[in-house]
């Protein structure tokens, strides 16, 4: 795989968005890093299939794409096993990735990923809230795996996660899905994927 993203380098992009949570300032490395031409990785069976209600995935799919992005991060925040718990209204999985992180997934009624969400519960520590950015920016870079590491996070900076506020939420629109950023004052941190509804107004 040509120009794979050295750990040095993945460590100091994804840090940069540690910024954001509140707990390292690295802002001034984010320019150099953005410079370089480091791309994800690329594979056909990895293309999303366009449907109105959800991602294009079934959640096996997801589980091989998100770890073949971790892959890329030299990361080991991967999917083990995921099972499917029926519910009422949706299906759901629920995958604790690290102590204070977990992804969240629902499914429609045909069994495709709806949305996916990663949920931090950082307790203040710098390895709590490094490995909640650290698994937003495999999400991200998992459902765009043609995109270089600059471009997913210009995705994450989209959704507003450069708030200096304690309380912020955003959202942005890329390629027909939906990311959308929260973040409270008890240093909980949600980030979601889903499909874009048409004809909406945000960015």
């Amino acid at each position: 795989m040509n120009n794979m993203p050295n750990k040095t380098i993945v460590i100091l992009l994804w840090t940069a968005a540690i910024i954001v949570i509140g707990m390292i300032v690295l802002q001034a490395h984010i320019g150099e890093i953005q410079k370089a031409p480091h791309e994800m990785h690329s594979d056909s069976s990895f293309q999303t299939i366009d449907k109105p209600d959800n991602l294009g995935l079934t959640p096996a799919q997801f589980k091989e794409r998100f770890n073949a992005s971790a892959e890329n991060f030299d990361n080991n925040l991967k999917i083990k096993t995921l099972n499917i718990m029926t519910g009422v209204a949706q299906d759901t999985f629920n995958v604790r990735l690290a102590t204070h992180t977990s992804l969240l997934g629902t499914l429609n009624d045909s069994g495709m990923l709806r949305s996916i969400t990663i949920i931090g519960l950082g307790d203040g520590s710098i390895g709590s809230n490094s490995d909640t950015a650290l698994a937003i920016g495999i999400l991200v870079a998992s459902f765009n795996p043609n995109l270089s590491l600059p471009e997913c996070y210009q995705i994450i900076r989209d959704t507003g996660i450069t708030d200096s506020n304690s309380l912020a939420t955003g959202q942005t629109i890329r390629d027909g899905k939906r990311y959308i950023y929260t973040r409270s004052n008890d240093n909980k941190v949600m980030f979601s994927v889903s499909k874009a509804i048409p004809n909406n107004n945000v960015k």
